[in-house]
């Protein structure tokens, strides 16, 4: 699997972190950032994801390019964004550490 059009460490960790931070009270501007970074890190996934045919990544990540777009913004009460952040937080980091995992496998295979 080629890595090289992956995401740095940094952005797919701290985006995650992000998403967990937006539990606690912040400006509406960060939340207004946070939907464009996410939004941004959830079609390049996307994308990638459907160039390696990872079929359930790339309908997983398009979705969340969809709900977090701040362009049409999806109306959601408090609680049900702090589910979705937490979500969302819990499956970049599930998609980072399996393609990590997936690519360390494949290194020592060949």
């Amino acid at each position: 699997m080629d890595t090289s059009n992956r995401p740095p460490f940094w952005l797919s960790l701290g985006l995650a972190g992000a998403c967990v931070l937006a539990l606690a009270d912040w400006p509406y501007g960060y939340y207004q950032l946070l939907r464009l970074t996410v939004t941004g890190y959830a079609a390049w996934i996307a994308w990638q994801a459907f160039e390696q045919n990872r079929t359930l990544w790339a309908w997983t990540f398009g979705f969340l390019a969809i709900l977090y777009n701040p362009f049409i913004k999806i109306a959601l009460d408090r609680d049900t964004w702090a589910f979705v952040n937490l979500a969302t937080a819990a499956i970049i980091a599930a998609e980072f550490w399996g393609l990590r995992q997936l690519a360390g496998s494949e290194r020592t295979d060949s």
